[in-house]
C-alpha cells in the first residue's frame, strides 16, 4: 500500500510540475473547470443549444491543451488572455464561439483559484504540494459526482512526452519504486477508468486551435493537437483517481464545495457577461 501511495503522489506532482520556485499555483484542474461550467450553463437565462453547451464545456477543459508541449514551444500559454483573444477573433460558428467562451471563463476561474480553494477548504496553501492536494480533492469530488472526462484520443497518452525533461531515475528514488512501475501504473489507471461507464465526452475543435496558433505565428499539426488532447485527459483521469483513493469527502465539505462553486459560477457570469452574452447577438 505504501509503495502504491508513493507512486501516486509522485505522479500527481510530476504531471503538473513540481518546481515550486517558478510554478504559480493558480490553476484549477479539469474536472473542476468542467463542473463549474455546468453550473454556469444551469444559471443562464437563455440556454445554449446542446452542441453549444458541449463546445463550452470542452473549451473549459481544453484551455490547458498547451500545458505539456505547446506552451513551452510557443511561449504562449493556451490558458492566457493573449491566446483567448486571438481565438475569439477567429471563431466563426456558434459552436466555435462557445468553445472560445469556455477558454475565456477557464482563464477567469484560474485567477480565482487561491480565493476559491481558501473559501472551500477553509485554509490557505503555503507550498506547491498543498496546492496540488487541495485541487486534487476538488477534482476527485467532481469526478465522483459526474463521471470522468473522456475523448477519443486517450489511446494517444504519451507518458514519456509528459515526463520529458524529468529524471525518472530521481523520481523512482523518491517513489521508492522501479522506473518501469511508474509508467505502468499510469497506463493501468487510464485503462481502468477509461472503461468507467459514466463518461463526459469532450469535443476537440482542432481546426480552430490550429488556426489560433497559426495566427500567433506557430504551425501546430492536428496530430499534435490530438496527442495533447489525449495527454491532458489522461492526466485528468489519473489525478482524481489518485487523490480519491486516499481521501474521503464529508457531507459538510460536499455542501461547502457546492455552495462556493455556485458563488464562483455567479461570479463568472457577472464578470464574463459580455463573452457569454455574445451568443445572443450571433
Amino acid at each position: 500500500m505504501k509503495f502504491k501511495k508513493m507512486i501516486c503522489l509522485s505522479l500527481v506532482t510530476l504531471f503538473f510540475g513540481v518546481n515550486c520556485l517558478n510554478m504559480e499555483a493558480n490553476a484549477l484542474f479539469g474536472n473542476t473547470h468542467f463542473n463549474l461550467g455546468k453550473k454556469i450553463i444551469e444559471k443562464l437565462e437563455e440556454k445554449p443549444s446542446k452542441n453549444e453547451e458541449d463546445a463550452f464545456l470542452s473549451g473549459m477543459v481544453y484551455a490547458d491543451i498547451g500545458r505539456f508541449k505547446f506552451d513551452k514551444e510557443t511561449g504562449v500559454d493556451s490558458d492566457s488572455d493573449k491566446f483567448v483573444n486571438e481565438m475569439e477573433k477567429l471563431a466563426q460558428t456558434n459552436e466555435e464561439k462557445w468553445f472560445a467562451y469556455g477558454f475565456r471563463v477557464h482563464v477567469f476561474q484560474d485567477n480565482e483559484t487561491k480565493k476559491f480553494l481558501n473559501d472551500v477548504l477553509g485554509r490557505d496553501y503555503s507550498s506547491y504540494s498543498e496546492y496540488m492536494m487541495n485541487c486534487g480533492i476538488l477534482d476527485s469530488y467532481f469526478s465522483k459526482k459526474s463521471g470522468i472526462l473522456y475523448n477519443e484520443f486517450l489511446n494517444r497518452f504519451n507518458f514519456k512526452q509528459i515526463t520529458s525533461g524529468w529524471d525518472i531515475g530521481d523520481l523512482s528514488k523518491i517513489a521508492g519504486a522501479p522506473e518501469n512501475e511508474i509508467e505502468s501504473f499510469a497506463m493501468r489507471t487510464i485503462k481502468k477508468y477509461s472503461d468507467y461507464p459514466q463518461k463526459n465526452n469532450l469535443f476537440v475543435f482542432d481546426d480552430l486551435m490550429q488556426r489560433t496558433y497559426k495566427s500567433l505565428g506557430f504551425e501546430i499539426s492536428l496530430d499534435d493537437i490530438h496527442e495533447q488532447a489525449g495527454n491532458l485527459l489522461g492526466v485528468f483521469i489519473i489525478v482524481p483517481a489518485v487523490v480519491g483513493s486516499k481521501c474521503e469527502i464529508s457531507e459538510e465539505l460536499s455542501s461547502k464545495i457546492e455552495e462556493k462553486s455556485n458563488n464562483l459560477a455567479d461570479l463568472c457570469i457577472s464578470n464574463c457577461k459580455l463573452v457569454i452574452g455574445e451568443k445572443n447577438e450571433v
